[in-house]
């Protein structure tokens, strides 16, 4: 009696903690979801677009501003500050991401295995709208997050 007693402590622990097969499942769980809403986003073979954007993350301040992400033929050709204030400079283009950028990010995420994963997607289109990713429990300010929205087909 007092062994299964101990057991069930043990799995009540794991639970609280995030870890076992309770975070396996939640891994599979969050791989399906980006992948239903990729084949979404490919579905609808959208290839110029633009969108609002803004990560969040212990970075420099202007890397955390709000910006207008423009794209041409899958490439990013342009990023804005949704400010006003001008644009971005063109070396810093690679802080940026296209959507398909955007899945592959949660994609790098769900393989690195990170402690926590939450996504939301756009229900019509299926891009990430939102996304928050800890990578380590026990690391400070590792933590990213980014918002994506506002998009805007372009019918070129």
């Amino acid at each position: 009696m007092r062994i299964k007693n101990q057991s069930l402590l043990l799995v009540l622990c794991l639970v609280a903690n995030g870890s076992g097969t309770f975070a396996a499942g939640k891994s599979a769980q969050t791989q399906q979801q980006l992948n239903e809403s990729h084949k979404k986003w490919v579905s609808k073979n959208i290839k110029d677009y633009q969108f609002t954007f803004d990560w969040g993350c212990f970075c420099p301040p202007e890397h955390n501003k709000p910006v207008i992400i423009s794209v041409r033929s899958g490439v990013l050709t342009s990023v804005k500050y949704a400010d006003g204030s001008g644009a971005v400079d063109k070396t810093k283009y690679t802080r940026y991401r296209t959507i398909e950028g955007l899945f592959e990010f949660m994609q790098d995420a769900i393989n690195r295995k990170a402690y926590k994963i939450e996504v939301s997607y756009d229900a019509t289109l299926g891009y990430p709208t939102f996304a928050s990713i800890d990578y380590n429990e026990k690391v400070s300010d590792e933590e990213m997050s980014f918002k994506a929205g506002g998009l805007i087909v372009d019918a070129r």
